[in-house]
């Protein structure tokens, strides 16, 4: 019985992911298509669900949690980790922005990227995540499509890194400390909180980033508003909401390398919209991307069997 809890859990959250997935897919299409400073579009992302999200979070005391042992524990102190989150993502976006003034959107959308390499560091390092050899070939084969998706494939490692290559690389560890973080905080407040704490944080940093860069945050055209909202509608309350209630059930060590999926599918979508068709470097991407992550869910699923089966003989 416990089992097949286990596997609607794991099924729900896999929903989740390829959710978000799909709704960041969008994310792209719409920057490009909205006259406006990335950071501020970022910005508008982040503030517009905040405040509609405070319309349905509960303003009350969070329960307390009761351990083992019957005895409650606060759970105010992990307030830090949505908070966390947030700052952090907003530095992510900010630096991203940033980078995107000095190198190409090619050279910045890779390196940023990178972030499911630091989270699997990470997670192996301090959270003692185990990973077998599945999920790293995955992982590899995973990172190389993406750096294929930039359209140069092995000349890309060539090239020397300018500054706004260094500040994508930058963030990526940035984008790394998000996916952790809310990890973290998933374990203690429901997706609703966790994204309401994070996205207010999230916001105030972009703010600061905006006033930093003297991009303005008035005087654009009503198309750009609505641009402005289908960002925050589709990236933000469908694609993260998804992405942070699947972090809930998967790790991060999943579900950031299985969101790098959204690229294979906006350069799909770029195909009637834009027509932006396909070079072969960019198929072999595609096909490494896709590939890669199929290896590192089947590495890891196959370790949630081994971990089950365990516990059970140890339950016998």
């Amino acid at each position: 019985m416990e089992g097949k809890k286990d596997k609607k859990k794991l099924l729900k959250g896999y929903i989740a992911l390829i959710i978000g997935t799909l709704a960041l897919s969008v994310s792209p299409i719409l920057v490009k298509s909205n006259n406006a400073p990335t950071v501020v579009t970022s910005f508008y992302r982040m503030m517009i669900p905040a405040v509609l999200l405070s319309f349905f979070v509960p303003f009350r005391k969070e329960n307390d949690r009761q351990d083992c042992s019957g005895k409650r524990h606060s759970l105010f102190p992990f307030i830090l980790f949505p908070i966390c989150a947030g700052l952090i993502s907003g530095m992510d976006h900010g630096f991203w922005s940033m980078a995107l003034s000095k190198t190409s959107v090619s050279n910045a959308t890779v390196l940023n990227a990178m972030a499911p390499v630091w989270i699997a560091v990470f997670s192996l390092v301090f959270l003692h995540e185990k990973f077998n050899m599945k999920f790293w070939i995955g992982l590899v084969l995973a990172m190389t499509g993406m750096v294929f998706m930039s359209g140069k494939g092995v000349d890309f490692f060539r090239e020397g890194f300018n500054e706004g290559d260094r500040i994508a690389f930058f963030s990526s560890i940035f984008y790394c400390g998000y996916f952790m973080f809310t990890q973290l905080g998933r374990g203690h407040f429901s997706t609703l909180k966790q994204m309401w704490i994070s996205n207010i944080a999230c916001s105030v940093t972009l703010f600061i980033f905006c006033r930093v860069m003297g991009h303005p945050l008035t005087g654009y055209s009503r198309s750009v508003w609505m641009g402005f909202l289908m960002t925050a509608v589709f990236c933000q309350i469908i694609g993260y909401f998804s992405l942070t209630y699947a972090l809930g059930i998967l790790p991060a060590s999943v579900v950031s390398p299985t969101d790098e999926l959204h690229s294979v599918f906006s350069s799909l979508i770029a195909i009637p919209v834009f027509h932006e068709y396909l070079s072969l470097h960019q198929v072999i991407g595609c096909a490494g991307i896709v590939i890669g992550v199929i290896l590192i869910n089947q590495g890891k699923l196959s370790q949630f069997r081994d971990e089950a089966g365990e516990t059970a003989a140890a339950d016998v």
